[in-house]
């Protein structure tokens, strides 16, 4: 397995490199920084000139691919173009608000999955198996930013205009003397992720677990006298949980990167707002590193998903 894993970490510093190359070009394409000054009348051309060379937006574009990659191995990722920050020092700001985000609604979205899709499998077309689908189907289909504000609407101005508890929907401000109500602005943006990735990771395992409730391997063990329970744990779960993983390992680099959307609805301070702040701005160091970082976490999170299908699954060999 080892030479296996030493072989993927090849691939995907070269994966990685072409990921930057694209991403460079594309970026450079899409976001100008220079945007902010061209309207502007009380800058001249010579001011505007001097800007550009001291951003160095005046080099050939190789050059400027180069230079900056050179930084980047060297683990600096320049300053902002708008804040004059270090691009580290800004992400490393706002990473413990994403990480703590991410946490909280893969736990939440990886229980109820598991709750959901185990129940429906085992309770084929009764009614809890037909609610869930549903339900699935509805969280499935609908946008995020729509569950989003519709959950702003419900638990936020609803109760409150009703004179109930209401659930904050602004931006969370850590306070050490009243951690709780920084808590509470966690619940709004993590059911908003939860409902949206519990619907696919649900029915993804209760097709799962209905095809490989029908096994030999299945039958075989209830023949042996086992329970229903550690038939269903021991053996059709963990055959059963390959698509799961497989879409989990996905989805925890994305959110590594921010959930840009819930992000932006209730004012996270997250790397998904940061991300959507200074796309606008046009501040391509920012967008630059913020890309590099999901990409090499999407790259990597299936490495760490060829693994665990191993221990899922002993058939599976990784040479």
């Amino acid at each position: 397995m080892s030479r296996y894993i030493i072989r993927r970490l090849i691939q995907a510093v070269l994966i990685i490199f072409v990921i930057t190359i694209v991403t460079f070009v594309v970026g450079r394409a899409a976001a100008d920084p220079m945007a902010a000054y061209t309207n502007n009348p009380r800058i001249s051309a010579e001011d505007k000139a001097r800007i550009r060379h001291n951003l160095g937006l005046d080099q050939p574009l190789p050059v400027q691919y180069l230079s900056w990659l050179g930084g980047v191995v060297k683990g600096d990722f320049g300053n902002s173009f708008t804040t004059k920050q270090k691009v580290t020092d800004m992400i490393a700001e706002r990473l413990p608000a994403t990480l703590i985000l991410m946490i909280c609604a893969l736990i939440t979205t990886v229980i109820v999955s598991l709750l959901a899709g185990i129940y429906a499998a085992t309770h084929q077309y009764s009614a809890g198996d037909n609610l869930i689908t549903a339900a699935t189907f509805v969280g499935f289909s609908m946008p995020v930013f729509f569950i989003g504000l519709s959950l702003i609407f419900i638990f936020g101005v609803g109760f409150k205009a009703w004179g109930l508890p209401y659930l904050p929907t602004g931006t969370a401000v850590w306070d050490q003397n009243n951690p709780i109500e920084w808590i509470k602005h966690l619940i709004l943006p993590v059911a908003t992720l939860t409902l949206i990735q519990a619907a696919g990771y649900t029915r993804y395992l209760r097709s799962s677990l209905l095809d490989v409730q029908h096994q030999d391997y299945i039958r075989t063990a209830k023949s042996k006298g086992l329970s229903d329970r550690v038939v269903l744990w021991k053996h059709a779960l963990k055959n059963a949980s390959l698509p799961f993983v497989t879409i989990l390992g996905l989805d925890i680099a994305l959110l590594f990167g921010g959930a840009l959307v819930t992000e932006t609805i209730f004012s996270w301070p997250g790397i998904g707002r940061l991300f959507w702040e200074q796309s606008n701005a046009g501040d391509f160091p920012v967008m630059m590193a913020i890309l590099l970082i999901v990409s090499t976490m999407v790259v990597l999170g299936q490495i760490v998903v060829d693994v665990a299908y191993t221990f899922l699954d002993p058939r599976i060999k990784l040479a």
